[in-house]
């Protein structure tokens, strides 16, 4: 499939790594991330992070058998607002609410509140404009009182979804 346009998002240096993004919008109107990075004094795109490449399909995790897997996946993190059991104490709990592209509804995962990987996470997604960071996470998948599609955040692998 061709593009049918490429629009820089900019240069930044996420963890120490200078990488330039742009938003490629494809013939179908979807719209992918491209993310070049330098690799051994080349520049290259980062095809991981293009594909959106999880170690789970979506399909796979949201499936019945997904039930207690877990998957490190490419997501946008934003703040959640969402609490159910096993989650159900804000106090004990931060929620997040994740979006991808790959699937058709929010999902929401949690970590507790005085983690410092929730603390990191939350300070990410609050200090950006849009209250909305990419991260890549290491997620397991959790059955709620009336939700079967809650996840616990098991590890920030990457902010931004390019993993070095």
């Amino acid at each position: 499939m061709n593009a049918k346009d490429v629009r820089k998002l900019g240069v930044k240096t996420l963890d120490g790594e200078r990488m330039a993004s742009f938003a490629v919008t494809l013939e179908d109107d979807s719209v992918r991330l491209l993310t070049v990075v330098e690799e051994g004094g080349r520049l290259v795109v980062d095809w991981d992070s293009y594909a959106r490449y999880g170690t789970m399909t979506w399909d796979a995790l949201l499936s019945e058998d997904g039930m207690d897997a877990e998957a490190v996946v490419r997501v946008f993190v934003q703040p959640g607002d969402y609490y159910n059991p096993p989650f159900d104490d804000p106090q004990v709990w931060t929620s997040f609410r994740l979006v991808s592209p790959d699937v058709n509804r929010p999902l929401y995962a949690f970590a507790r509140t005085d983690d410092e990987m929730a603390i990191r996470m939350r300070g990410l997604v609050m200090q950006n404009g849009s209250f909305r960071q990419h991260m890549t996470l290491r997620i397991k998948r959790h059955a709620g009182l009336h939700d079967k599609m809650l996840f616990s955040v098991e590890e920030l692998v990457a902010v931004g979804w390019v993993v070095k």
